[in-house]
């Protein structure tokens, strides 16, 4: 079925959801059209357009795996709209890999100008990357930054090589470990500046499980093996702060989580920390209505539960450069565990999850204005 079909169906159900399986022959493509649902139906239809564009456009080319590189476009996509990206950078990511000279003023008529360049950008970035093989993470990362057009060109990057790292498994070895390292050494890094923190953590992940696969394994088997104490101490956890608070603040959500595991072992390498020493193995995020609220809470958990001493950071008053907000605590437990708190608003909470995505939307930043004066903050931290 054509993008024309598959709309067809989607102006008669009302809902992207209700798209069958069968309509372009691809789940990972159904996948996607789950995450879309609060985009609007015009932009669902440029979505479909441009994949029916990229599938005509890349036709049998094949990854190294032998799947069909489409696929990979469409899992891009997925992983720019899980994060919410706007529409231009998931139609720029459905047509990575499919852009060439004579199509190139097909693309800007069918999905406009700020979509080709962003697609342009992300193909350049491949040929400095390329042209500069032997050059420092750093020096690369610089150059990165400084010379794009658009920063949204790296939340494409960062999704094509997350995707990449997830199946990377039909790579030999030593090419394994050279793209792990590169990870850690660059796309990391970027996504941390990006505040993306999402992609941030996956790509730590998987590039730790190909470069220390035992160290992964036993920090993973460890993380396994306690999560129903860790469950524990987290309910512990979230009923006092709860006892604590009462009915004296609203609070919107409260919820506990798991330190992620390149985090575990970084305290383990750098700061030489067993893992069965470590006892913050979780936190807590305590979501409120306004900045005042956020303060609030802290007074309240500070008054009645003991504080440890050295981990209060207020990054509320003083953000981190890539927009980053939220007031940071270290409370101990009565069983000696520590458990770390981040007390923030729904608007912080976002931007640390979605990074630049969430800041675009909150500010209402157009996508076609100019990104140049937008996305200064971001080349100001450059000289850090």
């Amino acid at each position: 079925m054509t993008v024309y079909g598959s709309l067809q169906l989607l102006k008669i159900t009302g809902n992207p959801l209700n798209i069958s399986s069968h309509s372009h022959k691809n789940m990972g493509w159904d996948q996607f059209l789950n995450l879309c649902q609060d985009y609007q139906e015009k932009d669902i239809q440029r979505f479909m357009q441009a994949y029916d564009f990229a599938r005509q456009e890349l036709g049998d080319k094949k990854r190294i795996s032998g799947e069909p590189f489409v696929e990979h476009a469409v899992r891009v996509a997925t992983i720019l709209a899980e994060n919410k990206a706007a529409a231009e950078v998931i139609i720029a990511g459905l047509l990575h890999g499919a852009l060439t000279t004579e199509n190139k003023n097909e693309i800007k008529d069918l999905f406009g100008e700020e979509v080709l360049l962003l697609v342009q950008g992300e193909n350049e970035i491949k040929q400095l990357k390329s042209k500069n093989k032997q050059l420092e993470a750093e020096a690369l990362r610089k150059i990165i930054l400084m010379t794009l057009k658009d920063v949204r060109i790296i939340l494409i990057k960062l999704a094509i090589k997350l995707d990449n790292l997830r199946t990377i498994q039909v790579l030999p070895a030593e090419e394994q470990k050279r793209i792990a390292i590169e990870v850690l050494e660059m796309y990391a890094p970027l996504a941390s500046r990006l505040g993306v923190e999402n992609i941030k953590i996956q790509l730590e992940d998987l590039a730790l499980k190909v470069l220390h696969p035992d160290k992964y394994a036993q920090i993973n088997q460890f993380l396994e093996y306690s999560s129903e104490e860790r469950e524990k101490d987290i309910t512990e956890a979230v009923r006092l702060i709860k006892e604590v608070l009462g009915n004296k603040i609203t609070i919107i959500h409260i919820k506990g989580r798991p330190k992620h595991i390149y985090s575990i072992y970084k305290k383990m390498t750098l700061r030489k920390v067993h893992l069965n020493e470590q006892y913050d193995l979780f936190g807590i995020r305590i979501i409120v209505p306004t900045v005042a609220d956020c303060y609030t809470v802290l007074g309240l958990l500070h008054e009645n539960m003991e504080p440890v001493e050295g981990r209060l950071k207020d990054y509320i008053a003083h953000p981190k450069p890539n927009l980053y907000r939220s007031i940071h605590t270290g409370l101990h437990l009565k069983n000696s565990k520590i458990v770390e708190v981040q007390i923030r608003t729904p608007e912080m909470d976002d931007i640390s999850e979605e990074g630049i995505a969430a800041h675009w939307r909150y500010k209402g930043i157009k996508s076609e204005q100019n990104f140049e004066k937008k996305t200064a903050w971001l080349r100001s931290i450059l000289d850090l």
